[in-house]
């Protein structure tokens, strides 16, 4: 008898009557491409750069399947061993170190690691010849002397090493890295991206923020001296009212002292601490200092000026003029000041400083009572001929009769 399968069991009735089976999970999109595996020379250098960035983890799961493929790499074998010395696995550190060693057995950094490793166990029979020997391999490597001379001079090598860090002791000459590869790489491949043209614009901005950022000094000290130039104002023919006179005055000054005068003037100094009178604490240790006085008393004095408080802008006290400083600058080295004058001579040196040259009181066309050459951390908001109050310290005088100040703060005290 013959039975039709085709009419009485088709496809569709034995779906039907079959139980549903689980479908499996759809595979997952082909979008991503698989990660691009890695050079060995590659791999090499990365873990050199993690290295250098102190990542000594990273560094040893780098090299460990290196070594295994290449075995008589002697740079690797070193590197991978005194990063197990970082990472405190120091058995594992000693089996790499042992195979560099058995490979060069002149290489001085070697010797100095597995010199570590013995001085560390408390083996200083063992430790000691190793840095002997990389010694006498390197004669003028001044970290191995340095080794040599802190291990002998501990009492315990051990206790002392496990105190400090391993890169105190540990030094390796690393490779340098092929210039540019991997910059070059990805470079190429943001290049490519429609999203460039963005980057490109956004870099240049931020290029040209950065150039007008450390161009501004230059191009404001041009501006200042073209607009001098142009005012028909110059300030370098400026001179000091009876220099002759105050120059010749400097020259013929000294200090005698009788021992009643010194004894005055210590007690003077210690009256003025007491009083918080900074400005003349200062002028009267100077004059000790730079008297005849004994040597025993100036070594008192100096105890007595570590006492010197900080200067206070707000208390000032007994402030000397610039003519009185030119005449006698010893006397005045570190005392604080406030002196009103002219700003001439602008600089700006860089961001990091800014000079000038401050002119006090106008005595007639191109001469003055005095001329300051200031300095002042950072960048000042200032112009050529502004009016200003400059707070700072006195710290000698420059051969054209320029005094020093060393400035805290610059106040705009009106424009010219």
């Amino acid at each position: 008898m013959d039975i039709d399968l085709e009419d009485d069991f088709t496809t569709e009735s034995l779906l039907e009557n079959e139980p549903r089976k689980p479908q499996p999970p759809a595979p997952a999109p082909k979008n991503s491409k698989p990660p691009k595996k890695l050079s060995q020379q590659e791999v090499f250098f990365r873990a050199v750069s993690n290295y250098r960035k102190q990542n000594y983890v990273e560094t040893v799961n780098l090299l460990v399947p290196f070594v295994e493929e290449y075995e008589y790499h002697i740079m690797a074998l070193k590197l991978l061993g005194i990063s197990l010395i970082e990472t405190g696995r120091l058995e594992d550190a000693a089996g790499y170190l042992q195979s560099a060693y058995n490979q060069n057995r002149n290489d001085s950094e070697t010797l100095n690691a597995l010199a570590y490793l013995e001085l560390i166990k408390g083996k200083n029979e063992a430790g000691i010849p190793y840095l002997l020997d990389a010694l006498y391999l390197d004669e003028e490597n001044d970290m191995l002397k340095r080794n040599l001379e802190r291990v002998r001079a501990a009492e315990n090598p051990a206790l002392f090493l496990k105190m400090g860090k391993p890169y105190t002791f540990l030094f390796i000459k690393l490779p340098d890295q092929p210039p540019f590869r991997e910059f070059m790489e990805k470079a190429a491949e943001f290049v490519r991206k429609p999203v460039m043209r963005y980057v490109i614009i956004v870099a240049a901005a931020a290029l040209a923020g950065i150039a007008l950022y450390f161009l501004s000094p230059s191009i404001v000290n041009w501006l200042e001296a073209y607009r001098m130039e142009r005012g028909g104002a110059s300030f370098t023919q400026v001179t000091i009212k009876d220099i002759e006179t105050l120059v010749a005055e400097r020259e013929n000054y000294k200090i005698l002292l009788s021992e009643a005068e010194v004894e005055q003037k210590f007690n003077m100094v210690k009256y003025y601490l007491e009083n918080k009178e900074r400005n003349k604490a200062v002028i009267t240790i100077n004059e000790i200092l730079n008297s005849n006085a004994h040597e025993l008393v100036k070594e008192h004095v100096l105890i007595l000026q570590s006492f010197i408080p900080d200067p206070d802008p707000d208390s000032l006290g007994y402030i000397p003029d610039c003519r009185e400083v030119v005449k006698r600058p010893l006397i005045y080295k570190d005392v604080y000041i406030k002196w009103n004058g002219t700003v001439a001579n602008l600089q700006h040196k860089g961001h990091e400083e800014t000079a000038f040259d401050l002119l006090i009181n106008f005595v007639d066309e191109g001469i003055v009572d005095g001329i300051a050459f200031v300095t002042v951390p950072g960048w000042l908001d200032i112009r050529n001929k502004d009016k200003v109050a400059v707070y700072g310290t006195i710290a000698g005088i420059q051969m054209d009769n320029r005094v020093v100040i060393i400035g805290d703060q610059v106040v705009p005290i009106g424009k010219q």
